[in-house]
């Protein structure tokens, strides 16, 4: 038996039911997911640095024209506590939490971001650039 175009079935409710479930299931692992593979990616000048996203330590870089710029690390957030640029907009940028996110002192030349560890060898791949 042939149903009328425009009624709706339970099965029609049913599947888009599941189709909203999967996609709040997504959202969710996206956004909320564990923290457990990012890693803490410090750039001064030419040597790269790499700290646990957990670690809470507060660690300070002294750039090639003899800036000194302090990082700090905490509950699983980063920033640049203090720094010796003239603007401080590294330190107004605020804290990091999530991985692809940076926060840059420029006349320092120091670059504080979150990376995805991967779990493959060697460094991760970025377009990271003064």
């Amino acid at each position: 038996m042939k149903q009328p175009a425009g009624k709706r079935t339970p099965l029609d409710f049913a599947v888009v039911a599941a189709a909203l479930l999967l996609a709040a299931a997504i959202w969710i692992t996206a956004f909320f997911g564990s923290k457990s593979a990012e890693r803490v990616k410090v750039v001064c000048g030419e040597k790269s640095y790499y700290y646990n996203i957990d670690s809470d330590l507060t660690m300070d870089f002294v750039s090639d024209n003899g800036l000194k710029v302090t990082v700090r690390a905490e509950n699983g957030s980063v920033w640049i506590e203090s720094s010796d640029c003239s603007d401080k907009i590294c330190v107004k940028s605020g804290k990091i939490t999530r991985a692809g996110e940076a926060v840059v002192c420029a006349p320092a030349k120091v670059a504080v971001m979150i990376t995805s560890s991967g779990g493959g060898k060697g460094e991760d791949a970025d377009a990271f650039a003064y």
